[in-house]
């Protein structure tokens, strides 16, 4: 999805079209559509909407979905109207964007470590992002962020 995000970006560059405002707010509206539609694919919001009980895995293999909605809120924040990328330009989004491969990496790892160690601990999900966005810093902080200023000739 990226990497055709990247080709339809480069066209986007190229032609006229990145002129027209209504293209422009096109893109904006299709960025914050696919956004609420994210959110609205929470299995919690979901099972609340409907009044019932749907598996917390309900969505978890919608990758080309997942895939094609970010990419229009991606597309949206670089070439949209503005007002999604002023949104994702907060400090706190930017950050976790920097920590976000990280924690995409190690946050089964948070898991894993309490299903063993704490397998009843209350409130396990917010601990496990906790740690997870501890360890995301850490390696973005001692390994990803001096690894990037090195260079090979």
């Amino acid at each position: 999805m990226g990497a055709a995000l990247a080709v339809i970006y480069y066209w986007w560059k190229q032609s006229t079209l990145q002129n027209s405002r209504a293209a422009r707010r096109l893109i904006e509206w299709s960025g914050w559509l696919s956004l609420l539609i994210i959110v609205c694919m929470t299995p919690a919001l979901v099972s609340l909407a409907l009044q019932k009980q749907i598996s917390i895995m309900h969505f978890h293999r919608q990758f080309l979905l997942y895939g094609f909605l970010w990419s229009m809120v991606l597309w949206a924040c670089v070439s949209g109207k503005g007002g999604m990328a002023k949104v994702f330009s907060w400090p706190i989004l930017r950050y976790f964007g920097f920590i976000s491969f990280s924690l995409y990496l190690f946050h089964i790892t948070a898991i894993k470590l309490l299903v063993t160690f704490v397998p009843d601990l209350t409130g396990a999900a917010w601990v496990a992002l906790g740690m997870g966005v501890a360890i995301a810093h850490l390696t973005w902080t001692y390994i990803e962020k001096p690894s990037a200023k090195v260079r090979i000739r």
